[in-house]
């Protein structure tokens, strides 16, 4: 328990020491933090793979549809309305 506490207090040192420019990003990554799901895709190695030829052209391919014809945010998608 004695650790805990100091690491609360180190933490507690080391907020009020931030910058005001980092007040701001600290608090999301805090609240990333408080998400288990956020928190373990946080913390999984960064999946360093090469793109393929296919899939840069496939990503191409879409971004350019969707400066042609514009896309749909996520959130305004409605279940049934045939948009997959």
């Amino acid at each position: 328990m004695a650790t805990t506490t100091r690491s609360r207090a180190r933490l507690h040192r080391l907020v009020d020491a931030l910058p005001a420019a980092s007040v701001a990003p600290a608090a999301a990554y805090r609240e990333r933090a408080a998400d288990p799901m956020i928190a373990v895709l946080d913390a999984a190695p960064w999946d360093e793979e090469p793109v393929t030829a296919a899939e840069r052209a496939a990503i191409e391919a879409a971004s350019a549809e969707a400066d042609r014809d514009g896309w749909e945010p996520l959130g305004t998608i409605r279940p049934g309305s045939g948009a997959a």
